[in-house]
Formats: structure tokens, C-alpha cells, sequence
């Protein structure tokens, strides 16, 4: 998430909406892991691409309001402040 976060970030691109359902794993492959009285399904490669770029903008354009999932909102864009790089580094940390 962080290198495709800086990529981005160097050709002056905000994703603005990284999420969950916004990362995709590259194999579908996984192994099955017996923890404790849980089984759990473990990717075998961790690999992922960020997806929907529809409210990704470029840092020095104009800039909507409100960006980013709710549960993934930064402060200055909730308090209606102006808004930049951050707001992705923000929802990167909630994850």
C-alpha cells in the first residue's frame, strides 16, 4: 500500500478513498492454518493493487469537499479544511 501510496504521491496524484474493499491480492491461492480452535485462511502471496480511482485527483487541481469513506475520514476533511497527500496516509493507518 505504502510504495503504490508513494507512486502516486510523486506524480501529485491523491488517491483520496483507500479502503478495504479498494485492495484487491493479486493470487487467490491460499493455505488453510488450524489456530488454536480457529481455522484460518492464509494468503500464500500478499501482494495486492489498489483499485477505483473515481475520486483519485491530482494535488494542484481543484478538490471536492468530501473524499474518503466515512470510517476513513480525515480531520481536515470532516472539519472542511484544505486537503492533500495526507488524507491517504490517514486512511493507510486505519486500515
Amino acid at each position: 500500500m505504502l510504495t503504490t501510496c508513494a507512486g502516486l504521491h510523486q506524480i501529485g496524484v491523491v488517491h483520496a478513498d483507500i479502503k478495504p474493499e479498494n485492495l484487491l491480492l493479486v493470487a487467490a491461492e491460499y493455505t488453510t492454518v488450524q489456530i488454536q480452535q480457529i481455522t484460518v485462511n492464509v494468503p500464500l502471496c500478499t501482494d495486492i493493487r489498489m483499485t477505483d480511482f473515481g475520486t483519485a485527483v491530482f494535488d494542484n487541481h481543484e478538490k471536492p469537499m468530501i473524499v474518503v469513506s466515512r470510517s476513513y475520514r480525515p480531520l481536515e476533511v470532516v472539519l472542511g479544511l484544505e486537503w492533500s497527500f495526507g488524507v491517504d496516509l490517514w486512511a493507510i493507518g486505519c486500515q
